[in-house]
Parts: C-alpha cells; sequence; structure tokens
C-alpha cells in the first residue's frame, strides 16, 4: 500500500519535468533547424520620362470670351395715326420673317382720304389767290408808272398781299404734305429685312398715336457683347486712338461655338467697337463683335442659323507671338515650373525650371521665357521629384514642336 502511493507521488513530480524537458529539447531543435536570412542588395529604380524637345515657334494668341447673340437692330412699331386696324398681314406673327417694304397692317384710312382732298382744295384756293395777287400786282405798278413819275409805293405796288399769298400757299403745301404723311402712315410698311418677336395688337383693335403694334429686329446681323478683364486687351490688336476710327473699326476676328440643334455649331465674326465704359461692378471691359447674315441668307454651305437670344462661347484672335514655345499642359508640373533633362544616355538628371507664362489655351501652353530651344522638358507626372534624380527615357516618346 505504501508503495503504490509513494509510486503515485513519484509520478506526480516526474512527468511535469519530463514534459517541460521535452518541450525544451524541441525548442532547441527548431531554432537550430532555422536557416539563417542571407542579405540581399535592394535594386534601385529608375523611372521611365517622356521627353519634349522644345524649339521657338509663331502662335496665335487666343481670348476666351461669351456672350449672348443679340439683333443687330431692334424696333417697337408705333401707330402714328388714329383708326381702327383693318387688316394684318400673316407675317406680321410671332417668329415669322418679312422683307423690307412689305405691308404688315393697315389702319383705317378714310378720315385721311378726307383730310387729303380738304388740303388740296385748300392749296388750290391758295394758288388762285396768289394768281389774283400777282396779277392785280402788274396792273397797280403799269398805272402808277403811266400817271406818276415818283418810285411807286409797296402798298400801291401791292407787294406785302403778294407775300401773304406766297405765305399762304407755303402753308397750304404744308398742310398737303402733311395730310398725305398720314395717309400713307395708315398702311404700316417694314423698315427692313426682319422677324417678328411679338405682335401686340390684332384685327378690329382701335389703335391712337404712340401704340406699340408689333416688335421686331433685323436679320442683316447680330451682335455679342463680349466681357474682357482690362488686362486681357494687351493681346489684341486693337486701334490706339478710338476717336480718330468713329468707335467703329475691323478688329480682330471671333469664332464663336454653342450647342444648337442638338450638335456643335460654329459662326464667324469680327470685334467692330468697344464701349465707352467699364463695368463699375466687374471691372470688365466689353467688346462688341458682330456676325453677318445670322440667318444664312446666302445659304452658305456648312452654316446654319443663329438665333437670337443663344448663348455663345467665343474666342477673340489675338496677336501672333513670335519665338515663343508651346508645351502641352501637362508639362507644367507645378504652376509656373517644369522638369528640365539634363546629361546624357544613363546619366539623365531631371531639374526644375521656373518659366514665363504668357497663356493657357485650351491644352496648350504658351512659354514666353525660361525655356530655350533644343532643352528637353519631361511631361511624364512625378509625384516625389527630387532635384537632380535620375530618370531614362525612351527616345521615342516626345515630339519636337
Amino acid at each position: 500500500m505504501k508503495s503504490t502511493e509513494l509510486a503515485k507521488r513519484f509520478a506526480r513530480v516526474l512527468l511535469p519535468l519530463v514534459i517541460i524537458g521535452a518541450g525544451v529539447v524541441g525548442m532547441i531543435i527548431l531554432i537550430e533547424g532555422v536557416k539563417k536570412p542571407q542579405p540581399r542588395s535592394i535594386e534601385r529604380v529608375i523611372p521611365l520620362v517622356e521627353v519634349l524637345e522644345v524649339q521657338p515657334a509663331k502662335s496665335q494668341l487666343l481670348v476666351p470670351s461669351r456672350g449672348i447673340a443679340q439683333p443687330r437692330v431692334q424696333s417697337l412699331l408705333t401707330s402714328r395715326v388714329r383708326g381702327e386696324v383693318l387688316e394684318v398681314s400673316p407675317v406680321l406673327s410671332t417668329g415669322a420673317f418679312f422683307k423690307k417694304g412689305q405691308l404688315l397692317m393697315t389702319i383705317d384710312d378714310k378720315d385721311y382720304k378726307s383730310a387729303l382732298a380738304s388740303r388740296e382744295a385748300e392749296l388750290a384756293r391758295a394758288e388762285l389767290a396768289l394768281q389774283l395777287e400777282v396779277k392785280e400786282g402788274e396792273v397797280s405798278r403799269k398805272e402808277w408808272e403811266r400817271l406818276m413819275k415818283t418810285e411807286a409805293d409797296p402798298l400801291v405796288l401791292r407787294i406785302p398781299q403778294l407775300a401773304e399769298a406766297k405765305a399762304r400757299v407755303a402753308a397750304a403745301e404744308a398742310a398737303l404734305a402733311q395730310a398725305r404723311m398720314d395717309l400713307d402712315r395708315t398702311r404700316i410698311i417694314a423698315p427692313y429685312d426682319g422677324q417678328v418677336d411679338q405682335r401686340l395688337v390684332d384685327l378690329g383693335r382701335f389703335v391712337n398715336v404712340g401704340t406699340s403694334l408689333a416688335r421686331i429686329h433685323g436679320i442683316d446681323a447680330a451682335e455679342v457683347r463680349l466681357p474682357l478683364l482690362d488686362s486681357e486687351l494687351a493681346f489684341l490688336d486693337l486701334p490706339d486712338n478710338l476717336v480718330e476710327t468713329g468707335g467703329i473699326f475691323e478688329g480682330p476676328v471671333v469664332h464663336f461655338t454653342a450647342q444648337f440643334l442638338g450638335r456643335p455649331q460654329q459662326w464667324r465674326g469680327r470685334i467692330r467697337r468697344m464701349e465707352g465704359e467699364i463695368d463699375p461692378k466687374t471691372q470688365m471691359v466689353y467688346l462688341v463683335a458682330r456676325i453677318e447674315d445670322p440667318y444664312n441668307q446666302r445659304r452658305e454651305r456648312g452654316r446654319t442659323t443663329l438665333p437670337m437670344g443663344l448663348f455663345v462661347q467665343a474666342e477673340i484672335q489675338g496677336s501672333l507671338e513670335e519665338g515663343v514655345i508651346v508645351i502641352p499642359r501637362k508639362a507644367l508640373q507645378r504652376e509656373g515650373e517644369v522638369f528640365v533633362l539634363s546629361g546624357m544616355g544613363e546619366e539623365q538628371k531631371l531639374q526644375r525650371q521656373a518659366v514665363h507664362i504668357l497663356r493657357k489655351q485650351g491644352e496648350e501652353v504658351i512659354i514666353g521665357g525660361g525655356l530655350e530651344a533644343g532643352d528637353r522638358i519631361c511631361l511624364t507626372p512625378i509625384d516625389s521629384f527630387v532635384d537632380g534624380m535620375q530618370v531614362k527615357t525612351n527616345q521615342t516618346l516626345g515630339a519636337k514642336r
């Protein structure tokens, strides 16, 4: 019994020691079996970049703006006589086109025909009275000369009476001319080729002098007011003295674009004048461009109608700059900086180079200084740039400009 208890106690003490020993031996074996890592050299990655060799060239500067197409001539037709509207032409409908001299509306002219007949009668009476006065004056002169040897008195010769008769004829002629004008004004005639914006009266309406009849506009030309900063005027070829030109001149060409009829459209115009004042709120200068024949009445191929009220984008042709360098916009790594390559072969390195930006035009940047002919610039974006970093280039990439 005692021997059995002794064996159990021995087993309780010895078994944990055996397990711990076995674990220590196993760990030693594992540690000895692990291979030590061998040191490796880290390969340096040299970035491959796209290169552009630049050359000076001529470049046409473009000044962007925008505006709304408006008719060159807009009119509000008003009545200059009283009467009932008897006739309205079909072309006097909103959106309809008309020709110069076309009858648009007729106002009742009965009263004006009657007034014209009265004025004609008055003129006839005045002319008769003038003829009688002339004859009486001649008779009075002959009688005086026959009977008297002294100079005749003006009253005897009826000179004042003759002057009065002539004045009555002149007044009658003026009244007759006015009557004729009033009669003509009962027929509303189109003053130019145009389009109707809105008809304001209809058949049967009684109108007075000054009643608005219709709003119309001409279709010979359209104008667009283009706001520009004063600094941008330096890039445009404008007259130095606007007073000498009378404010009207043949300025730079303007190319207009807009979305119309479901696709992009283009029109061509010219700057014709500059408004006299700078906008006090925006400090903008307004140039006015004219587009001839906006409705394409000449039916030129490739052109479409320019509707009034359309919002258009404009590019004004500026001065032609020589000796500038044109680079892609992506070549600007930072505002006013490019990366220039130096060295050849395996020793090509990048350096920062500040440049003078003359203008940005679409995807191009015009450089006015900071680069020389033959300089090679990097077109590839580099996030972690360090001055003097080594790069390699593919000589097939890039192109001379």
